[in-house]
């Protein structure tokens, strides 16, 4: 249990392991799909995608972006 006598950095480096143990099963569990029906042809690449597809994409794109960002910020200032 953490309390205000704790360092700043094990506070950090908590926070860090909860993300890790919650990131780190998903991307697995998305690699593995990924890898499971990449080999076979779905039929869901065929044309354009949906159009909501697309917004889903790009929202997904501009939220890496802004982690991204936010994580350099935070590194370059500890």
């Amino acid at each position: 249990m953490m309390d205000a006598s704790t360092p700043q950095w094990a506070r950090k480096a908590s926070g860090l392991r909860r993300v890790l143990v919650v990131l780190l099963p998903v991307l697995a569990g998305a690699l593995a799909v990924g890898v499971f029906t990449g080999g076979r042809d779905t039929g869901i690449f065929d044309g354009d995608p949906p159009t909501w597809a697309s917004v889903l994409g790009g929202i997904l794109v501009l939220a890496g972006l802004g982690l991204e960002t936010a994580v350099i910020g935070s590194a370059s200032r500890s």
